[in-house]
């Protein structure tokens, strides 16, 4: 079908605005209403580029026009669009069941057509039970079966190298599964890193600062630490009061990774509750991830557009995040004119300069002074590594703690057997020990 160059002026009579704008008009053609897209010209701003129709053409007029419009009320354009969704959703099911690249594994169809599968057992009417379902998948289906429209599952040891794939070879990471997005908040951090380059990037800043030699060398201020908790146990012995053990754990490991990690205490061995409320609340936020893959834009207005005064009445879990966020930044914007402070008195006094250095040292103050680019150690994408930090450091190692030191306690011959193998390293209860000590013990090593 030729085309025709069509003044704008001739076509005015015939073109609806949509708020005036040019860039989307609408024609009326043999009676009917549809959209037109008409090619902008660029070399003559008033001339549109019109595919001329080899059908009779019947121009309606503005009455026509308006019992038109009146003819489709809302309800048939609900409909419609209802009716264009459930074909479109059909489609798509018959599309990922046939079609798609995953289509050849095994796995129920039902998982493979819809999220909606994954979502009955992990948030409704079930919940965080999907993990089961899928040990059940494979006991019926195999090692490699599809859990979802986009996801294989494999329980199988001879994929480890192939999956975690090292040297060379590349792995992104799942957008999907770790709730993240290529840049913005919900990529920040290094657990939410989708690009392998710039997560080997992020983790090479942090991998040395959990090495076996950084954690010795706070050895001294983890011990105090212990040491305060110690003599909480005490003194609930002696009052005869039931102490709260993964809350007390908690306790310990948020103030480590505290003062480790952001040169802050946050004193919760000294709180009555141990801070409770923080381990309640890192809890409920790893049960947030399901919530956030069904929904990401949910999990997105929830970490980064409801305020946070908000978000707390909705779920004070979740708003932990954008608090802590505010909080880091905050915290990290001062490291940062702590720096140029630094660098200031240096000139003036390089000696007493250093040890101020060494006095304050902590995680984000050497990643300010590392040679990452500049973009990396923006306060906001610093702040989002803290709080990961802080969650990270907390919640897995108090539960790690706890579980350990109840099954120590429940266990006579083992309480007997650890009590013998320490008695000459810790000839009183107070007596300090190093983590070198204990890892030359056998009983600490499994031999």
């Amino acid at each position: 079908m030729p085309h025709s160059l069509v003044s704008v002026k001739a076509l005015e009579p015939f073109l609806l605005r949509s708020h005036g704008c040019r860039d989307f008009p609408f024609l009326v053609i043999s009676g009917v209403y549809r959209p037109w897209v008409l090619k902008w010209n660029y070399s003559n701003p008033d001339v549109y580029h019109l595919r001329t129709v080899s059908l009779p053409v019947k121009m309606m007029s503005s009455n026509d026009l308006s019992g038109f419009l009146v003819h489709y009320t809302f309800k048939d354009v609900l409909l419609g669009g209802i009716s264009l969704y459930l074909v479109y959703g059909i489609l798509l099911y018959i599309y990922r069941l046939t079609l798609h690249p995953l289509a050849q594994f095994p796995g129920p169809k039902l998982a493979a057509a819809t999220f909606w599968y994954e979502f009955y057992y992990d948030l409704f009417p079930h919940k965080l039970r999907y993990l089961w379902k899928v040990e059940e998948m494979h006991k019926k289906y195999g090692p490699i079966v599809r859990i979802n429209p986009i996801h294989l599952h494999i329980n199988d040891p001879n994929y480890l190298d192939e999956i975690y794939a090292g040297g060379k070879r590349k792995r992104n990471r799942d957008p999907w599964y770790y709730r993240s997005e290529p840049n913005g908040p919900l990529g920040w951090s290094v657990f939410q890193t989708v690009d392998h380059d710039v997560h080997r990037m992020r983790r090479a800043a942090l991998n040395r600062f959990f090495s076996k030699r950084s954690v010795q060398e706070h050895e001294q201020m983890i011990i105090e630490k212990i040491e305060v908790l110690c003599g909480r146990f005490a003194e609930a012995c002696r009052a005869g009061d039931v102490v709260p053990l993964t809350f007390a754990c908690g306790a310990l490991t948020m103030d480590v990774i505290s003062a480790y990690a952001f040169g802050a205490e946050t004193d919760n061995l000294t709180r009555q509750d141990f801070g409770a409320e923080y381990l309640e609340a890192y809890s409920k936020l790893s049960q947030f991830g399901p919530v956030g893959r069904q929904f990401p834009w949910l999990a997105k207005a929830c970490l980064t557009l409801i305020p946070s005064s908000l978000m707390h009445r909705i779920s004070p879990a979740a708003a932990l995040i954008p608090r802590n966020r505010l909080f880091f930044r905050g915290m990290i914007e001062e490291s940062v004119h702590q720096q140029e402070e630094e660098k200031r008195r240096k000139s003036e006094d390089s000696f007493e300069a250093e040890k101020e250095v060494q006095k304050n040292k902590s995680i984000f103050q050497d990643i300010l002074r590392s040679n990452l680019p500049p973009g990396e150690k923006a306060p906001a994408r610093l702040a989002a590594e803290a709080n990961l930090l802080l969650i990270a450091g907390t919640e897995t190692t108090a539960r790690a703690l706890s579980l350990v030191l109840f099954h120590i306690l429940d266990n006579h011959q083992t309480l007997l057997q650890l009590r013998k193998e320490l008695a000459p390293l810790m000839p009183h209860p107070d007596s300090r020990v190093s983590v070198a000590a204990l890892e030359a013990l056998r009983y600490f090593v499994g031999h």
